[in-house]
């Protein structure tokens, strides 16, 4: 039988402050480990000025992914810590785990929110890169999107109890890769499809705010030719491929698998690009 104190030792022994581990992994220089700058090819560019933008590489996407799947944990056993510090926050290295070492009180909302403005905090001080340009801090990719919702909670003062809610925040895309993101993308495309007539409609009114998508990505010269690329049909006469519809939401989501499948090139075009295209106001993952 397992003698749970040791295993209780191994755990305490592997602790680290996670203060410690975003040190340790930062070091000196945070473009090495942390920051990832990707300079977009000319062709997915709309003007001189634009070339490209930061995300976080894996060992930072990976603890704000621990620190929220963290929080989680407590909040979906119906419980919250009301707040914690990073000095409370340790990184399990055997486990690649997370743990709060706060007291866990009863879930309430305001608990759940005050959770949330924490991990806000620790992402304000340690997810922020300093902007060569402007010398201003700043958010990696999707990342001010997500803190901005997080700053919406304020406003639901009944926030937190189901799943779905939840979801929203510790599965939030901006703690995901390029390659996760565009695989979301394809999954949505794929579960629209299997999908009965009633479903789609539904599944349409959610993604229907897209505003007139069309029109801004012709402005990008390579999605240009892909939303415009035509086939031979069986009169031989030039047809376009697929008829997509402006202020329709599938319609954009479906031309952005189709992008991500036909247009991203080895070499030239990959998925770390295409991440970046919303950023442009183009498509939206």
């Amino acid at each position: 039988m397992c003698d749970y104190r040791i295993v209780d030792r191994m755990i305490k022994a592997n602790k680290i402050p996670l203060l410690d581990h975003i040190h340790s992994v930062k070091g000196h220089d945070p473009w090495a480990e942390w920051f990832e700058r990707v300079n977009l090819p000319r062709s997915l560019l709309t003007s001189s000025q634009e070339w490209g933008g930061v995300l976080l590489q894996d060992a930072a996407a990976k603890v704000g992914q621990m620190l929220a799947l963290c929080l989680e944990r407590a909040h979906c056993s119906g419980k919250c810590f009301g707040g914690f510090d990073i000095r409370d926050v340790y990184y399990i290295e055997y486990y690649q785990l997370i743990d709060i070492n706060a007291p866990m009180k009863d879930f309430t909302s305001r608990r759940y929110i005050n959770d949330w403005l924490s991990f806000n905090k620790i992402i304000d001080d340690h997810f922020r890169y300093t902007d060569p340009t402007s010398g201003y801090l700043s958010y990696t990719l999707y990342m001010e999107d997500f803190m901005f919702r997080i700053s919406l909670l304020e406003d639901v003062p009944s926030t937190g109890r189901s799943w779905r809610e939840r979801a929203v925040f510790f599965k939030n895309i901006s703690l995901e890769s390029s390659e996760r993101r565009v695989q979301i993308v394809e999954g949505l495309v794929g579960f629209y499809r299997e999908r009965l007539t009633s479903d789609r409609e539904l599944f349409e009114e959610v993604l229907q705010d897209c505003g007139y998508w069309k029109r801004k990505t012709r402005t990008v010269p390579r999605m240009s030719s892909a939303l415009t690329y035509s086939v031979k049909n069986e009169l031989q006469d030039w047809v376009p491929a697929n008829h997509y519809f402006e202020n329709c939401g599938y319609s954009q989501l479906y031309f952005c698998r189709c992008f991500f499948g036909h247009y991203t090139v080895p070499g030239r075009v990959c998925a770390l690009s295409c991440s970046f295209l919303r950023s442009y106001g183009t498509i939206g993952l």
